[in-house]
Parts: structure tokens; C-alpha cells; sequence
């Protein structure tokens, strides 16, 4: 997948999703025309959903609070997060809650941050495929990724899900291409730390364990989703008549059922993204 490896440098910390990543890959996986209305007309809802609103303002909060361990900004990461966008800034106590909490778990003897919300990005069949990662640590001689997940339920409970999530195996393919170089270090896989929402301070730390066969066809996988996205944008296809697959209410409610349920009569509780996720297919 590797074919060719460029280091994003010069793009200050981003607590989002990367520009050409899985979430942008998954989001096709799930529903073309969800995408379309994301990556194509570049819409997202006026108001975040409260879970995750909470989820994007404590990944803001604890960005910046390892910033700061790594002397990297003056900022206080609860004023940041007090400023944040109006869309995301109606949980701002819970989420001043949970990363004071945070701040008091303890950092394992043994790990170092390296990076933080550092994005890299490769080649997969000659499309750019990106990835942001959360955390880069040293542990035991190796560079491993830390991804902060958010949960409602209990966050000792570990859900099989994320050995087969694309987001993981994404990180891992990367990892594996790009850590030796970037860091002098191999690749030692990936850490979740679960923060739970219910009750401020409970957290734990889970080491993710996916099978080989999954990090053997993830590579594979990413470059032909690529190729149909490529495919499908450049014939000109009408944004608000791509393929739908009519997943729209699950454990989720769909972010754009009410695009597909109305047109662009409900174009009045969408926003103009102006991210750089959105900026990918301008």
C-alpha cells in the first residue's frame, strides 16, 4: 500500500477526522449518497448530536492538554474548549468534567508522546489515503498509537468491533509503513483509551488485539474503495442522486435522513463544512 510516503508537517494539530481518511472511506461504505451530501455539497448538520458533540470537545480538550506536556502551546485546553464552535459548545461542562478527570488518571510509567494529532498520509492504488492519529507513543521500544474513544457505556468493557474497525486497521497499515522511518522505532500497534461520559473518571486502557487476516486484506481494501470513489466523482454524477443504501435509522439516526426524506427543502438545518475533511473533492 506504501507506494509513496508524504509527511503532512506543516498542518497544526486538528482534533478532526483526516482529509482522505477512513472515516471519509467508511462513510462510502455505509451510504454513497450520505457521502455526497458530506464530501460532494460539503453539509453538516447545524448542531452536532450531544453524544457527539461530547466526543469532539473532550478530543479537543485532551489534544491540547498533550500539547502542553509536550510544550507545544500556551493554551489552556478548557479555554479552547470553552470557545469552541456553537455546534459542539453546548457540552462544554461535561466536557470540562471529563478532561479535569482526565488530567488526574495518571500517565503510564514507560510511555512518551511523540506526536500528537499528527497526520500521515500514503499511497494506496495511487489515490492519497491519510490518517490522524489521536496519540504516537514510545512504549518498551516501540511507537504505538493511542486513539481516545468516548462511551456511554463502560469503558472496561472491551467491544470486539474495534479489532475489525476500519479506522484500526487503517492505523495499523500506516503505522507499519510509516513509524520505522519516521520515528526510528517499529511499529507496536494500538492502545485505546476509553473515557466514559456517564460518570467523569472512568477510564481505561485496552491494547487492541486484530487478527491477521484483517491486516493482511485492509490494504487491498482501502485502495478499491478509493478507486470506486475516484470512479464515481469524476463520470459527474449528480451529488444528490447517488446511490443510497437506506440505512438511515439503526443505533444511529443518519446525520442526513432528512435530506433524503425532504430534498433540499431541509437544506435550512445543514452548514457549509469549511474543515479540511470537507476540502478533499472540491
Amino acid at each position: 500500500m506504501a507506494e509513496q510516503l508524504v509527511q503532512i508537517g506543516d498542518l497544526r494539530p486538528d482534533s478532526g477526522s483526516s482529509r482522505r481518511g477512513s472515516h471519509r472511506l467508511g462513510s462510502w461504505n455505509e451510504c454513497p449518497q450520505a457521502w455526497a451530501y458530506r464530501f460532494m455539497l460539503h453539509l453538516i448538520p447545524v448542531r452536532e448530536p450531544p453524544g457527539r458533540a461530547l466526543g469532539a470537545l473532550v478530543h479537543l480538550g485532551l489534544m491540547y492538554w498533550h500539547l502542553l506536556m509536550l510544550q507545544r502551546t500556551d493554551l489552556d485546553p478548557i479555554e479552547v474548549m470553552r470557545s469552541a464552535s456553537p455546534r459542539i459548545a453546548h457540552r462544554f461542562n461535561d466536557a470540562r468534567a471529563i478532561v479535569e478527570a482526565y488530567k488526574n488518571w495518571g500517565w503510564p510509567a514507560g510511555w512518551k508522546v511523540l506526536d500528537v494529532e499528527r497526520e500521515f498520509e500514503v499511497r494506496a492504488g495511487g489515490h492519497a489515503h491519510t490518517q490522524r492519529m489521536d496519540l504516537v507513543i514510545a512504549v518498551d521500544g516501540y511507537a504505538c498509537v493511542v486513539d481516545h474513544k468516548t462511551t456511554g457505556g463502560n469503558p472496561h468493557t472491551y467491544p470486539r468491533e474495534w479489532n475489525t474497525s476500519l479506522q484500526f486497521l487503517s492505523a495499523d497499515t500506516i503505522g507499519r509503513a510509516v513509524f520505522p522511518d519516521v520515528y526510528d522505532l517499529p511499529y507496536g500497534g494500538t492502545w485505546i483509551q476509553a473515557i466514559g461520559t456517564k460518570e467523569p473518571g472512568e477510564f481505561h486502557r485496552h491494547r487492541l488485539s486484530p487478527e491477521p487476516e484483517m491486516l493482511r486484506s485492509a490494504p487491498s481494501s482501502i485502495a478499491e474503495a478509493n478507486e470506486e470513489i475516484a470512479r464515481v466523482v469524476q463520470s459527474g454524477r449528480d451529488p444528490w442522486a447517488y446511490k443510497r443504501t437506506y440505512k438511515c435509522r439503526g443505533r444511529y439516526t443518519c446525520d442526513y435522513i432528512a435530506l433524503c426524506e425532504r430534498g433540499k427543502s431541509a437544506l435550512g438545518e445543514y452548514v457549509e463544512a469549511e474543515d479540511q475533511e470537507a476540502e478533499i473533492e472540491r
